[in-house]
């Protein structure tokens, strides 16, 4: 969603099976989008994601990055912030009740 407005000259791929994530590059940015459906937060899958990601992207461990998220989170909202906060991401911004932009750093 983040690719689609952030870069709007980007084509979005419709590949079957999608790959784990797209890139975008959107001038001096980069944005890597995770394509898997997840009904639920779940800590283990989050940090396994932004591990693989930076395996992937060859993000070193302490970079700093912007996490957008857009879509639901309400039966574990509660352990998808404290999550966030202990990656730094102590001021998320939302935008409505479901889109949701902070700032943390990857370990």
């Amino acid at each position: 969603m983040l690719s689609y407005y952030f870069c709007p000259a980007r084509v979005v791929p419709f590949e079957q099976p999608p790959p784990p994530f797209l890139k975008s590059d959107c001038g001096k940015y980069k944005v890597v989008a995770f394509t898997q459906t997840l009904w639920s937060f779940d800590p283990a899958i989050f940090a396994n994601t932004l591990r693989e990601m930076q395996q992937t992207y060859g993000i070193g461990s302490d970079a700093t990055v912007w996490l957008f998220q857009a879509g639901w989170i309400d039966d574990n909202e509660d352990k998808w912030i404290a999550e966030l906060r202990r990656r730094g991401c102590r001021e998320p911004q939302n935008f409505g009740p479901n889109i949701l932009i902070c700032q943390m750093t990857l370990y």
